[in-house]
């Protein structure tokens, strides 16, 4: 887009030389920045984004997937500092466990959108994250293979607004910790549940009974649901 302090979107994707200084660079000269796409700038650290979030207060478009130096530090600055996030993408952001608590009581009603793919989350994780997000729409866990169905129970207590789910190979979750959330979180139109190895065809008719708004599901890989 334009130039200056008018610039509303970068995209530096797979710019792998990229680092802090730089990216301050960027921040001090685009400050109204709204989205900005950091995929595979793998040199930032949790100094430069911190960086970024105290120069582009206005950013409501955040990817990181690829960052994979990034940790907890990192993504707690950045949600304490920017409250006008809306959709944080950490995929395969490895060392980045949610392994802390936002403060009691703040909620950060404009985040929308979370993706967590392939990176080091827990249950206690998901307990963490669906506290302060009661707005969240879009969460994808995919890959996040520790997860269990205890988080679906946070999920499903929680997230009451989510529209779309993704907990592709999420190997040990079972019927009863899905049907927890279909009968809680009416409103998803998207599930996507391939290569849950657990799950069964009993979950095919809850899917039916509590989600009249489904218009897309991928079962890909469910060996038991026949």
């Amino acid at each position: 887009e334009r130039t200056g302090s008018t610039l509303k979107t970068i995209s530096l994707k797979e710019c792998s030389k990229i680092s802090d200084p730089g990216l301050l660079h960027i921040a001090q000269g685009a400050p109204q920045l709204r989205t900005l796409t950091l995929t595979g700038c793998f040199l930032i650290t949790h100094q430069g984004l911190l960086n970024l979030a105290n120069n582009c207060k206005h950013l409501t478009t955040l990817d990181l997937s690829e960052c994979i130096y990034l940790t907890d530090k990192a993504v707690k600055g950045i949600i304490k500092t920017i409250p006008s996030l809306s959709i944080l993408n950490l995929r395969d952001c490895n060392r980045v466990a949610w392994n802390f608590e936002l403060e009691e009581g703040v909620l950060y009603n404009n985040m929308k959108c979370i993706c967590l793919s392939k990176t080091s989350i827990t249950d206690l994780s998901i307990a963490f994250i669906s506290k302060p997000f009661p707005e969240l729409s879009i969460l994808d866990v995919s890959w996040c293979d520790a997860l269990t169905d205890v988080a679906l129970k946070f999920i499903g207590a929680r997230l009451l607004k989510l529209q779309s789910l993704n907990l592709w190979g999420l190997f040990s979750i079972t019927n009863d910790g899905l049907e927890w959330v279909l009968r809680r979180c009416t409103s998803i139109t998207s599930l996507a549940i391939a290569d849950c190895e657990r799950l069964t065809d009993e979950l095919i008719l809850s899917t039916i009974t509590f989600l009249p708004k489904l218009k897309k599901m991928n079962l890909w890989g469910c060996s038991k649901i026949s």
